[in-house]
């Protein structure tokens, strides 16, 4: 009688080609009924005709599990697989597509499950990494929930945090590793990773690094003093290390640059800034690039005021350029932007400032009655939001700058309209330009105190803002355009 074995090899493969080939991927539920997986036996499984002989199994097994693209709808999916599957199978897996959800917490040892795959070559993982971003600042800082649309490269670092990262970075070897945009029920694509952000620039590159093999001629005990080096190629080093593109926003956490959840046994340091505690030298050295070449953001007042108090005169004297999103804080008379605008004058090296304002002058711009449509500027003085008089006591400030988010969106709205510039006077949109007008030329104001030109008068009129000439200042026109 004829057995399946003494066809010819080539006859044999084309079958296996045929019964177990895919040109579609195949998903989870696909598989697990290829496989004749049975939930109430709870053993591994494989396809059936991998069942009737060891011999047909070893010829056949890489046909399905090398040659086959695997798709999962979840992380867990992955996880899944490695239970109802042989590790001799899980070995051959070539190709893998998973869907990296939000909401998926757990993700980290479902990851760690992808070390199994000794053959993995290609990797794809779907994501959204501005929502993963998110829930990862606004788990960490409240005030930041509004200001994540642009996010600078040091708040990109938080996706680091994110369960599940820690899993993915101890993989390595996978040649290929790509992340995607997510599909909706409509096939359209969304979310992605951010172009040029962290899962593609250093998960994915520590993903496709060679695997470390243990070294047959022991380890290099070599080593040289840092110190010997010449004083030109130790500033390169603290360059690359300390100094961050885009703006840095302090924490009043301890400095870490490592996932929440890191290999306890890593001598990798914590911060990039533990090298300013080497010694003396160094720290003499490299604190100044830190401090001096870095753009700093702060998400609140009291934010930037604890910041300066935990510095000491010389890393005070470092700062150059710093962003300060306006929040005021009032107890017992007093102001909490009152106190911090006084400490800028310890900044002696400070060179570009700018006020984020969230409506501070905005909502100054108040309707006289709501079905007249009109409404009044009497109170939209700049001048008049606490701590803003505090900053013309500075001097040498090359760049000063107060900006108001909901003033900027309600002039834009403004310019569609078809009726601008010429709008009814003492309207909403026509005081919004003259505010606008009027802030415009308070940044003219702040930049000629920056000299010692105080135009006292522009202080001391609470309703200069309301005048069709405001107060003369020098070189204004070079400052402030004459209209909107």
């Amino acid at each position: 009688m004829a057995n399946f074995l003494d066809l010819p090899k080539p006859v044999r493969e084309r079958i296996y080609e045929l019964h177990l080939e895919s040109q579609e991927p195949i998903t989870s539920s696909q598989h697990r009924a290829i496989i004749k997986h049975n939930w109430g036996e709870g053993a591994r499984s494989m396809p059936p005709l991998l069942r009737l002989s060891r011999k047909i199994e070893k010829e056949a097994m890489p046909f399905y599990y090398a040659n086959n693209h695997f798709i999962f709808d979840t992380v867990n999916g992955i996880l899944a697989m490695g239970y109802d599957t042989w590790p001799r199978h899980l070995r051959l897996v070539r190709k893998v597509t998973c869907v990296w959800k939000v909401s998926e917490v757990y993700a980290t040892e479902t990851f760690k499950e992808l070390a199994r795959y000794k053959g993995l070559q290609e990797l794809y993982i779907r994501v959204d990494e501005m929502a993963m971003l998110k829930k990862m600042l606004w788990r960490r800082n409240a005030h930041q929930r509004a200001r994540v649309d642009d996010p600078t490269p040091q708040q990109q670092l938080a996706i680091l945090r994110f369960p599940g990262i820690v899993g993915l970075l101890r993989l390595s070897g996978i040649p290929h590793v790509q992340f995607e945009k997510l599909l909706d029920r409509k096939g359209e694509a969304f979310g992605g990773p951010i172009p040029g952000g962290v899962l593609e620039t250093q998960v994915a590159a520590k993903m496709q690094a060679p695997r470390n093999e243990p070294s047959s001629h022991g380890s290099d005990t070599g080593s040289f003093s840092f110190l010997s080096l010449s004083p030109e190629l130790r500033n390169i080093v603290y360059d690359m290390l300390l100094r961050i593109p885009g703006q840095i926003s302090p924490s009043p956490k301890s400095p870490t640059s490592a996932p929440k959840k890191h290999d306890p046994n890593s001598t990798v340091p914590s911060s990039a800034l533990s090298l300013l505690a080497v010694n003396r030298q160094i720290h003499d050295e490299a604190v100044g690039i830190f401090y001096h070449h870095n753009a700093w953001l702060f998400h609140y007042s009291l934010h930037l005021h604890g910041f300066l108090q935990s510095l000491g005169p010389q890393r005070q004297s470092f700062l150059r350029d710093i962003t300060v999103h306006y929040a005021d804080l009032k107890s017992g008379g007093m102001s909490m932007v009152e106190l911090t605008f006084a400490l800028l004058k310890k900044l002696t090296g400070l060179k570009r400032l700018e006020v984020v304002l969230h409506g501070e002058l905005a909502r100054k711009i108040t309707c006289r009655y709501w079905w007249s449509g009109y409404s009044n500027i009497h109170h939209a003085n700049p001048a008049m939001i606490p701590g803003m008089k505090a900053l013309f006591d500075l001097r040498g400030v090359e760049d000063i700058q107060i900006r108001d988010l909901i003033l900027e969106n309600s002039l834009e709205d403004a310019k569609k309209s078809k009726e601008y510039p010429t709008f009814n006077p003492n309207t909403a949109k026509a005081n919004t330009i003259t505010i606008s007008r009027a802030l415009e030329h308070f940044n003219a104001a702040l930049s000629e105190a920056q000299h010692g030109r105080v135009n006292r008068e522009l202080l001391e009129d609470n309703m200069w803002q309301t005048q069709d000439e405001f107060p003369t200042l020098n070189d204004v026109d070079e400052r402030a355009s004459p209209a909107l």
